[in-house]
């Protein structure tokens, strides 16, 4: 349980600093930031849609849990953490000031988010355990209706197919 949430965890980190440095670096106008010491429309565009694709997939695994809407905090903030700190003078070093950029967003979301997000995914995890345990004692159970209702339909299968018919394939 918690070495699958610790697994999301290190794979989301990962993906997040991989992501967003290669956005970045292959995706900013390199030539208008420098010519207008701000970031043109499409290279805020393309950051905004960046942070919506890489967070949509675990927003939608998530959802209807307590989790979509820490993750969903998260990309708003860092999006913003992200605007705020590419959107100034043209550094000297453009290449080297995307990797503070990228460490600082991996920073701000390791001291808002990532215990929360990490005790929520071990709440959830954990209950889906419970539930899943549950169901395959209930499942195996002819004490409960849910079993009963299996055997039965399983039965009337077999004495189908015991009359001679033939089992499809």
């Amino acid at each position: 349980m918690g070495i699958r949430v610790e697994q999301q965890m290190f794979r989301f980190e990962i993906d997040f600093r991989v992501e967003l440095q290669f956005q970045l670096m292959t995706y900013t106008s390199f030539r208008y930031w420098e010519d207008m010491d701000e970031l043109d429309d499409d290279t805020n565009k393309n950051i905004k849609k960046k942070f919506h694709d890489f967070f949509s997939p675990w927003i939608a695994m998530y959802q209807y849990t307590p989790i979509a809407p820490i993750l969903t905090q998260c990309r708003d903030t860092l999006y913003y953490v992200v605007w705020a700190s590419m959107n100034v003078q043209y550094p000297r070093d453009p290449f080297l000031h995307i990797n503070y950029v990228v460490d600082n967003a991996y920073n701000v979301y390791t001291q808002m988010t990532r215990n929360q997000l990490r005790l929520e995914m071990n709440k959830v995890n954990h209950h889906a355990h419970l539930i899943q345990r549950n169901w395959r004692h209930v499942i195996a159970n002819p004490r409960y209706n849910v079993c009963k209702s299996r055997l039965m339909s399983e039965f009337k299968k077999m004495s189908v197919y015991s009359n001679g018919s033939e089992i499809p394939a």
